[in-house]
């Protein structure tokens, strides 16, 4: 799982950015684009840049690939409670009160663990200049699309109870039980973010940097010269990806550690 390529996705990096600092901006961030479109990329972006910041509260990847749990929506709230008890000794201490009065909390309703494990140990915790920032990528690879229309209309009606202490990245594919939350609804505190169609011209510009410099440095390792591949070989690979990064990054490990004469790789690249 990686971060954004080098001088790549920068109009929405800034954008993002721009969200982060703005005093009036929606409290949640909803980024979501088609499959292999890079958004866990940019969410690791994201984490990476809030992190050195000092306003990375906590993070949840969904994934069916990685196993069970990551895509276990029951499981996110005492996740993300557990990493802002790690972050803050406030929060920490109130989680902890909540526990003793009730061991069994991470096991109630979506909405009393969402107030008990998350909304009041937050209010405990002293406001920072800038909101703390909860990243949560892949909405769309929680298994229990019931449960995460549940998770999405709690976090949506209570974030703005919050007072501003935080604010949410959030990434998904554009699945109907999400959209018909975070778009469709009013008064969600969201600012909806159509990858594809911002970045409809410069995904191909941000992948052929990408190829570019990548096959360059593999040819450099393995000393096939300045002219592999060649302009029309890399412009076939470039119209190939048709602006998705998935399909750039796919090509790029395959001619890493294929062990085949050059030409035979791009033979098999370009088709």
């Amino acid at each position: 799982m990686s971060a954004c390529y080098k001088d790549t996705r920068q109009g929405t990096l800034e954008n993002i950015e721009n969200w982060l600092v703005s005093d009036d901006s929606e409290l949640i961030f909803w980024l979501f684009g088609p499959p292999g479109s890079g958004k866990t990329a940019i969410a690791k972006s994201v984490s990476s840049y809030v992190q050195k910041r000092g306003i990375l509260a906590a993070t949840f990847f969904f994934s069916v690939r990685i196993g069970q749990g990551c895509s276990d929506g029951t499981l996110l709230f005492p996740t993300l409670a557990y990493q802002l008890a790690s972050f803050d000794s406030s929060f920490k201490s109130t989680l902890c009160l909540a526990l003793k009065r009730d061991p069994d909390l991470a096991r109630r309703s979506i909405d009393v663990q969402f107030r008990r494990l998350f909304v009041q140990p937050l209010l405990s915790m002293r406001r920072t200049e800038i909101p703390l920032v909860i990243v949560l990528d892949g909405l769309d690879e929680c298994v229990d699309h019931g449960l995460m229309q549940d998770i999405l209309r709690t976090i949506t009606s209570s974030v703005s109870n919050l007072h501003g202490r935080v604010k949410l990245f959030v990434t998904s594919r554009p699945e109907w039980h999400i959209t018909r939350i975070l778009k469709h609804e009013e008064g969600n505190h969201v600012l909806p973010y159509n990858l594809q169609e911002m970045e409809s011209g410069q995904a191909t510009r941000d992948i052929t940097v990408y190829l570019q410099n990548s096959l360059h440095d593999i040819a450099q390792r393995r000393n096939w010269g300045l002219s592999w591949p060649s302009e029309d070989e890399l412009t076939a690979l470039i119209t190939a990806a048709d602006g998705l990064f998935i399909y750039a990054t796919t090509l790029v490990r395959f001619a890493d550690r294929a062990r085949m004469e050059p030409h035979d790789i791009l033979r098999i690249l370009v088709g």
